[in-house]
């Protein structure tokens, strides 16, 4: 298949454009390639390669290469340390330094407890849109449409909410 030797053909070029970048973890070295493979047939299924370019080989070395650039800014956004992660010279994770645990005692102490501030600080409307969202489990945009409010406006509502609820209980 045509595809197959479009694949072999830059398959130099892209690893070129991932040492220019400097990357040097396998695994996203593997992922950058994927990538890169996925964009070309992505470039073969629009007709890139039956269109006459003088300079395709210059044409698809930028589209490979911006698309690497583009998954390494996103993959530097998404970057997180895992919870389950060992700490340095430490036998604890991540998730046991930051949160202790909650025994069922104390989970229904402060469930009620957050209840006692929802039907004593919270206006009408707002434990309404915390009873249908939340006990109710209707979503965004049922209960939009009948308060004749956009999602949005709802999804703000209900953030701003909770984030009252976040600082009364810190």
């Amino acid at each position: 298949m045509e595809i197959e030797r479009i694949l072999e053909k830059y398959k130099h070029l892209m690893l070129v454009i991932i040492n220019q970048v400097g990357v040097t973890d396998w695994f996203l070295r593997e992922d950058l390639l994927q990538e890169q493979r996925m964009h070309l047939v992505q470039l073969y299924r629009k007709g890139v390669f039956q269109k006459k370019f003088e300079n395709i080989d210059d044409y698809i070395f930028i589209c490979l290469k911006r698309r690497v650039i583009n998954v390494l800014i996103q993959e530097k956004r998404s970057r997180y340390t895992s919870l389950n992660k060992k700490m340095l010279d430490s036998e604890f994770e991540y998730i046991d330094f930051l949160i202790e645990p909650i025994n069922a005692d104390n989970y229904q102490t402060i469930l009620e407890n957050i209840i006692t501030y929802i039907t004593s600080h919270l206006s009408v409307e707002e434990q309404a849109l915390i009873n249908l969202y939340f006990f109710k489990n209707k979503t965004l945009e049922e209960i939009g449409k009948s308060n004749n409010v956009s999602r949005e406006t709802i999804r703000r509502s209900i953030k701003k909410i909770i984030n009252e609820i976040r600082r009364w209980y810190r």
